[in-house]
């Protein structure tokens, strides 16, 4: 195991120095033993005046069974790379092998824990500019298809049988929970942990990912989003290392301890420090009775305390975290009195879109005068493009217009789902959230309020649906 991790710590100073890394070895951990064998990992800090510090993890397997395995050095399992920048990003994101044409290759998507990534990436869930900067950055691109996914340990079996002909498969795939992932990207507040994982058959294996995750830094730095946000740890591995990132990271330095103040009287001709009692200087001989000229004493001032953090609205937080344009989905369950069933509405929110909650309020009064305005207190959830499922306060316009309606509404079924806020005073504007029209705004809705509240005739049907308390 010594002789493992000087090779180990030699290859890793060569392709430190390679590019530009200080490399600090952290010791040793041996995991455990099992029949034949031993289990050890690596600890190592990649260190540089350009970038983050990145740490690594690196699992070996040494054969100790005589005459059962062949007498080796090291043979291949995982590492695992990591950098935290102090940056936020708008959501967690993570690469797959999805097939893209003719040939399958690492593309970023959206984290998304139920749907699978070749459909995230088809239709674009949750989509955002980051992603579309890690997809088009062609250097990283060519970094991520060189780290190393599925190799073999020769001589180990899944049961951890020791054996010249047993073999143990060790891949980082599509298979392990759908979240076996090389890479990820997490938002941790105003930081994001970018970490990376492959498979180890030989030291200098770390080298394309020490590459990635110092470019997926950079991406991260120039990206410049503003919006503290959180994502879940998508593997342990992410977890694992960030713990340990955590435990290992370097105590702040100590404060300069000050000078002691040096007492007596200065001479105001050469300087020299005398006794308080001296009437000449002990130096050059000058009287002392002039009084000293002190030097301006250099002070430096505090800084005001940092402002404190404004608190999050939990609707913008919301908003922030779905980044995924028009083309993500909301989705509303609604319950009749014979069934539940559900709909899709396009995703507006992001745009900003407000109305005044007054205007909403005329609407609803009509209800009570028209037969084909009803009023249906029984949305059961809502649930946002980025799998959060909501109750209370949610209104949806569901308005069927007739062929004597203006253009665009002549004809059609227009759905517009809203989120009214701050126990709803008169002036207190209303989110538009969703629509089954993605080209909905704030003109296109005065027009349909105008027709909902002057003229009923244009209207087939409409239905106000809610959340009852």
């Amino acid at each position: 195991m010594d002789k493992l991790a000087q090779r180990v710590n030699n290859e890793y100073m060569r392709i430190g120095q390679k590019h530009g890394f200080g490399v600090q070895y952290m010791g040793l951990e041996n995991i455990g033993p099992f029949t034949g064998g031993t289990f050890g990992r690596l600890n190592h800090v990649f260190t540089s005046n350009k970038s983050p510090d990145i740490y690594s993890d690196t699992n070996f397997i040494t054969f100790t069974a005589h005459g059962l395995a062949a007498a080796v050095l090291s043979e291949p399992l995982k590492c695992y790379c990591a950098v935290l920048v102090e940056k936020p990003v708008p959501a967690s994101i993570y690469v797959k092998r999805i097939r893209d044409g003719f040939r399958k290759k690492p593309i970023w998507v959206p984290y998304n824990k139920t749907t699978k990534a070749s459909d995230v990436y088809k239709n674009r869930m949750n989509w955002n500019s980051l992603v579309d900067a890690l997809n088009n950055d062609s250097h990283l691109g060519k970094l991520m298809g060189k780290l190393r996914t599925e190799t073999n340990v020769n001589g180990i079996d899944q049961n951890l049988n020791v054996g010249r002909r047993a073999s143990f498969p060790v891949k980082v795939n599509d298979e392990e929970n759908n979240h076996g992932t090389s890479c990820m990207i997490i938002p941790m507040g105003n930081r994001t942990l970018i970490a990376s994982q492959h498979t180890t058959q030989d030291p200098k294996d770390i080298e394309p990912a020490l590459q990635a995750v110092r470019r997926i830094a950079q991406i991260v730095d120039q990206y410049n989003y503003q919006t503290p946000t959180t994502g879940p740890m998508i593997s342990d591995y992410a977890e694992d290392i960030l713990k340990k990132m955590q435990k290992t990271a370097p105590p702040p330095a100590p404060a300069p301890v000050p000078a002691p103040t040096q007492k007596g009287v200065t001479c105001p001709k050469c300087g020299f420090n005398n006794p308080e009692d001296n009437k000449f200087c002990g130096e050059c001989g000058a009287p002392l009775s002039e009084s000293p000229k002190e030097a301006p004493v250099a002070t430096s001032t505090p800084l005001p305390p940092p402002p404190p953090p404004k608190p999050i609205d939990p609707v913008e937080q919301l908003i922030s975290e779905i980044e995924g344009g028009t083309d993500a989905q909301w989705t509303i369950r609604y319950k009749t009195t014979e069934q539940e069933y559900e709909g899709k509405l396009w995703n507006i929110a992001n745009k900003g879109y407000f109305v005044r909650h007054d205007d909403l309020m005329k609407v609803a009064e009509r209800i009570n005068n028209y037969p084909h305005y009803q009023l249906f207190p029984n949305i059961k959830y809502v649930k946002s493009p980025n799998d959060k499922t909501l109750t209370g306060g949610f209104m949806n316009f569901a308005t069927g217009f007739n062929e004597s309606a203006q253009e665009p509404f002549k004809d059609q079924f227009v759905q517009v789902l809203l989120l009214p806020r701050d126990d709803n005073p008169a002036e207190t504007s209303v989110r538009m959230l969703a629509s089954n029209n993605k080209e909905m705004n704030p003109d296109l809705f005065a027009v349909m309020l105008d027709v909902l509240m002057n003229h009923p005739a244009r209207v087939n049907e409409f239905y106000l649906w809610g959340i009852q308390d």
